[in-house]
């Protein structure tokens, strides 16, 4: 039976159709700490009046998030992920998948999350010493729910090795996420858990998918294998941070994009104990943020964490005189934020060349006073730099493959000057690299390069096994940042334009 359910409030109504259904699983992904309304994002406090009125009206409902849960905002990062699970808590959330930013702190505060009611789930996570499980996580959960039993398999994607610090993932194996899913399910379905076997059976995942927006074509490697193992009733993802929200190989598949922007659902059907159909589908709060109502004791706890914290996060750093966007790709060219970012890095080190990961750069900043608190919206990551001496043939080289994201993900510089060509898909060859000063670059003579740790050890898929005399800078990356905003307190926008330019790779720039 469809109905048409109505979310109402003195400030505004929210009407979507619903399948009443046996089993609701409602699921976010890649929240990212975003608690406070920003952009598009309603922030926790409005999202958990959507979610708490459909569990009011569904009570089967069990409510999951696909991982990625703390690193990003300020209040998040500086409460090491405490104020996001006290918010899950309000809104009922019980499980979620390891998303690769879950390893941005290590794994020491994985014990204190699992206490405060969010249970991690991980099959394919392995501790190298034990061949097992590491202890903070566990291969899959039972939930009871609408009378049925609905097991969650959590997995995490391949791509968490590749894009994690080496440091924070020591003596782990991360197996692939078809052959830990079919190993326990096969395990489920022989009934060798206590509860017996399960009446359903959910990845949990933070796996990639992607959907063709034309089509309607759901895909993606390592979603397609899992799409291919029997016993899968249903698929919950995040990673990309996409909407995806249909079948793949007839198996339902969901994500809700990111920030806390939409809401994912699997409705479960039931046939007595046989599950006749598995409904997804993502609700999203575009151009509803401003209108939607906010719950009172999200706000409340909200405040008590902003008020612990404000003397660091509302500190003022400086002014802009301009909007300095950035949205991250792996094709991202040279930006005016990510320039200045690393012309900070270059100049409070001294060196003559610093490189940093698009990755590490998570939002732009508006035009206008820019907060501490702002800093760490761009930079919620604890990395510090490393500095080194590389031969012009070297860093050559590596300005080259950094910049156009060959093999690696791309980086912002500062310190040289391209000669680019047009090449493929729309993307430039550089053809020739000198010193932003025009000088030639010469292959026998040493540079002094700067670079965020996490890319020195490997992280992104980074080689800094040319370099020599590297020497760790514990200053944190934001710090840096901060410190030469700071200096300057009034801050225009870099002109870019000059380090590039056109042609056979002889004369200057």
């Amino acid at each position: 039976m469809k109905k048409i359910l109505c979310l109402a409030s003195s400030l505004v109504l929210v009407c979507f159709q619903v399948v009443w259904a046996d089993v609701h699983i409602m699921t976010i992904n890649d929240f990212h700490g975003w608690v406070e309304e920003s952009g598009s994002s309603p922030g926790m406090a409005k999202l958990a009046v959507f979610m708490n009125d459909y569990r009011r009206r569904h009570p089967d409902t069990v409510v999951v998030s696909a991982g990625d849960n703390y690193q990003g905002e300020a209040l998040s990062t500086l409460s090491r992920g405490d104020l996001v699970n006290a918010l899950f808590g309000l809104v009922g959330l019980q499980f979620s998948a390891v998303g690769n930013h879950e390893f941005d702190w290590g794994t020491e505060h994985f014990a204190r999350w699992n206490a405060s009611g969010v249970q991690y789930l991980a099959a394919n996570v392995v501790d190298r010493k034990t061949g097992q499980a590491p202890a903070w996580v566990t291969p899959y959960a039972i939930v009871q729910a609408g009378g049925k039993k609905i097991a969650l398999i959590g997995l995490s994607t391949r791509e968490t090795p590749g894009s994690t610090a080496p440091k924070h993932i020591k003596g782990l194996r991360f197996e692939d996420a078809a052959l830990s899913a079919r190993r326990w399910i096969r395990h489920l379905k022989q009934g060798r858990d206590r509860l017996g076997a399960p009446d359903a059976v959910i990845l949990l995942s933070h796996v990639p998918s992607f959907q063709d927006r034309a089509t309607g074509l759901i895909f993606g490697d390592e979603l397609s294998a899992l799409t291919g193992l029997k016993g899968v009733d249903a698929i919950i993802t995040g990673h990309s941070h996409k909407r995806v929200t249909g079948r793949h190989r007839g198996v339902p598949v969901v994500q809700a994009g990111c920030f806390g922007k939409a809401v994912g659902v699997l409705r479960l059907e039931f046939d007595g104990r046989r599950l006749a159909r598995v409904t997804p589908e993502v609700i999203e709060f575009k151009g509803m943020a401003g209108s939607m109502p906010a719950d009172p004791g999200v706000l409340a706890v909200t405040e008590t964490y902003r008020k612990r914290m404000s003397g660091l996060i509302d500190r003022t750093v400086c002014r802009l005189r301009t909007d300095l966007p950035f949205e991250r790709s792996r094709d991202e060219q040279l930006t005016p934020l990510g320039y200045l970012i690393c012309k900070a890095i270059q100049t409070q080190t001294g060196v003559q060349v610093a490189l940093v990961n698009n990755g590490a750069i998570r939002r732009g900043l508006k035009a206008g006073i820019v907060t501490y608190g702002h800093i760490m919206g761009v930079f919620p990551f604890d990395d510090y730099v490393v500095t080194m001496r590389m031969s012009g043939k070297d860093l050559t080289s590596l300005i080259k493959a950094a910049v156009e994201g060959k093999d690696m993900r791309a980086c912002q510089f500062a310190g040289v000057r391209l000669r680019v060509r047009p090449g493929t898909g729309g993307r430039q060859r550089i053809v020739a690299v000198q010193l932003e000063n025009g000088d030639a670059i010469r292959d026998e003579t040493d540079y002094t390069v700067a670079v965020p740790d996490y890319i020195f050890e490997g992280g992104d898929g980074h080689n800094f096994a040319a370099a020599r005399d590297a020497h760790y800078v514990y200053v944190q990356l934001r710090d840096m940042l901060v410190e030469y905003l700071e200096a300057r307190r009034d801050i225009d926008a870099p002109d870019i334009a000059r380090l590039y330019g056109n042609g056979p790779g002889r004369g200057r720039p």
